[in-house]
């Protein structure tokens, strides 16, 4: 049960990683889009 608990805790962290990342990139796609730099 506690392995099941860690496990699923495991994949939110990632998932949670990967948006934010993804977000990031949008943004900074977006920036290079209208010629600002994304700092």
């Amino acid at each position: 049960m506690f392995t099941l608990k860690k496990l699923l805790l495991n994949n939110l962290v990632t998932l949670d990683k990967n948006l934010t990342l993804g977000i990031l990139e949008k943004q900074k796609n977006q920036c290079l889009g209208t010629g600002f730099t994304a700092i």
